[in-house]
């Protein structure tokens, strides 16, 4: 392809962005790259009965949405936080441990405001899915949980393909109590040392994001 036809293909795709609503024809599905900031969510270090942070750090992701009714989307989301544990002196394995923690969410949004989706649009998102964390360190397994979210969120069109989308959500992850959710598979490793606190971990993320019809 010539390098004339791709830049015009390029400047007939802005203009196609920038087209007043009017010309646009409405589209069912939407693609919107988030980053966010993650906070909360304990574990209980058996050695010492004694609680860790996970440490509260920066998150990205991405929301897939589909128009199911005009109030309401189907959707699924990713989210990732690169984070750790905090060390505990005198436990088995008293350093900071780095985790990931990664969220997998299928559920849908429904928007509840009362002027015809002008202007900005709150809406509610809710899901149920899978939580992955994943520990480094050598032996050390990663494990998958049930979890679920719900938030609440804004979403502010800058022309009638693209959106700024703000939200907060909080996670639960169901983790039995009864298990350990990390492991030394080695033996000279501290086995089994940290445990969940409660049934329940839980987490809380603010998140932006521009949304692209597509």
């Amino acid at each position: 392809m010539s390098g004339h036809r791709t830049m015009r293909m390029i400047l007939l795709s802005l203009a196609a962005l920038a087209a007043p609503a009017s010309l646009v024809h409405a589209t069912d599905f939407e693609i919107t790259p988030l980053v966010g900031y993650r906070f909360g969510g304990k574990l209980h270090d058996a050695s010492l009965d004694q609680d860790r942070d996970i440490q509260e750090h920066s998150s990205f992701g991405l929301a897939l949405d589909l128009l199911k009714t005009p109030d309401t989307q189907w959707e699924l989301t990713y989210s990732r936080q690169n984070t750790s544990i905090e060390p505990l002196s005198g436990a088995a394995a008293p350093g900071s441990v780095d985790l990931t923690v990664d969220y997998v969410q299928f559920g849908g949004t429904y928007f509840f405001s009362e002027n015809g989706h002008e202007g900005a649009d709150p809406y509610v998102v809710g899901g149920l899915g899978v939580t992955h964390f994943n520990p480094s360190g050598a032996g050390l397994d990663d494990r998958y949980e049930p979890s679920l979210n719900v938030g609440l969120g804004l979403r502010v069109p800058l022309t009638p393909r693209v959106l700024l989308r703000f939200e907060g959500r909080g996670y639960v992850t169901f983790v039995d109590t009864k298990g350990s959710i990390f492991c030394k598979s080695d033996a000279a490793g501290a086995a089994c040392t940290i445990h969940a606190r409660a049934s329940g971990l839980w987490q809380i993320e603010a998140l932006v994001g521009i949304a692209f019809r597509l």
